[in-house]
């Protein structure tokens, strides 16, 4: 949609008798938008151009002496969208990929990428499979769109990886930027902690939240939802965020003593508005090795410590040298 103000004027006691706007894209012309009146004449017009492209608007006034008038302006209509689709994109396009559906981006980075290098707000991705992508701030990347993006496809599955940080989706230092409408997948890590969705404002919070919208956090390639230690669906560490209608399934316990979280948060403000968020069963630790010849204790064993932080000693060897009180 874009504004146009034409200023009419006539002279020698002249009044306006004719006004129209050719809109230059095949569309009809608008016409009479000034009455018959004296001048000048200020009107303001909206107009919603069908394609993107150049056009030239062209305003032309007659007045009641036959006298006529043109004056003309050339528009150039783009989107604020980068579109991306795993099946029919390409990163390598004649002028850069993603400003038209027809030459959509194949990766989610390289579409961000994109929208960063052209001021663009918001990224579309089309239903598939695709790799972790980085969030940048005063972006929107949306999934679940259907091939012509006029609809609703499939789902937009996000896969993460067992390098590195391990998330789907990482928002680091990011802010005023909004995830909607994706499924994802959580790897198997072999020692470390692993999460589908990690958000660390890295103490920019206060600058503008982030949003996580219609998402699923924590399902792997099999169905189950990866593994790892200590390992959380999302992770939320110094960020202001807003969760809607979000799903957090937790990874599964890796290792001895290892918790799960659906949700985990640490320093952040966190709004939360429907969803479901899920916690699978931690693993216990393992079996504390005794010295040899020391029997284990019917009742826990005394440290021998004092409140006031001085040393103890205990004949079962389970506070040797410990501070503190008498803690078993």
């Amino acid at each position: 949609l874009v504004e146009f103000t034409p200023t009419l004027e006539t002279f020698s006691k002249a009044t306006i008798q004719q006004t129209t706007i050719d809109w230059g894209d095949g569309q009809p012309n608008t016409e009479g938008f000034c009455p018959a009146s004296p001048s000048p004449c200020v009107q303001t017009l909206k107009h919603s151009f069908p394609n993107i492209g150049s056009f030239t608007v062209k305003v032309t006034v007659v007045d009641s002496n036959g006298k006529r008038a043109s004056a003309q302006v050339t528009v150039k209509v783009e989107t604020d969208i980068i579109y991306v689709s795993e099946t029919r994109g390409s990163n390598d396009q004649p002028g850069g990929c993603g400003v038209a559906i027809t030459q959509p981006c194949k990766t989610i980075n390289k579409g961000i990428e994109r929208a960063e290098d052209l001021s663009k707000p918001r990224v579309y991705v089309a239903a598939g499979t695709y790799d972790r992508f980085n969030m940048k701030s005063n972006i929107e990347v949306k999934g679940r769109f259907s091939e012509d993006f006029n609809g609703v496809g499939g789902n937009s599955t996000v896969s993460g990886d067992n390098t590195g940080n391990p998330a789907g989706i990482v928002l680091s230092g990011v802010v005023r930027a909004k995830v909607s409408g994706f499924v994802v997948r959580t790897p198997v890590v072999s020692s470390g902690s692993t999460q589908a969705i990690f958000i660390d404002g890295s103490g920019k919070g206060a600058g503008g939240k982030v949003t996580l919208e219609n998402v699923v956090g924590g399902e792997d390639v099999n169905g189950g939802r990866g593994k790892g230690n200590e390992s959380a669906a999302i992770l939320i560490k110094d960020s202001v965020v807003d969760l809607k209608e979000v799903t957090a399934n937790s990874p599964e316990a890796s290792e001895a003593s290892s918790s799960t979280y659906g949700l985990r948060v640490d320093s952040s403000t966190v709004a939360i508005e429907g969803g479901n968020y899920k916690a699978s069963a931690g693993l216990s630790g393992l079996p504390i090795s005794r010295p040899a010849g020391i029997p284990a204790p019917a009742v826990a064993c005394p440290g021998g410590g004092t409140s006031d932080r001085t040393a103890g000693t205990s004949t079962c060897g389970g506070g040797v040298g410990g501070l503190g009180g008498l803690s078993g």
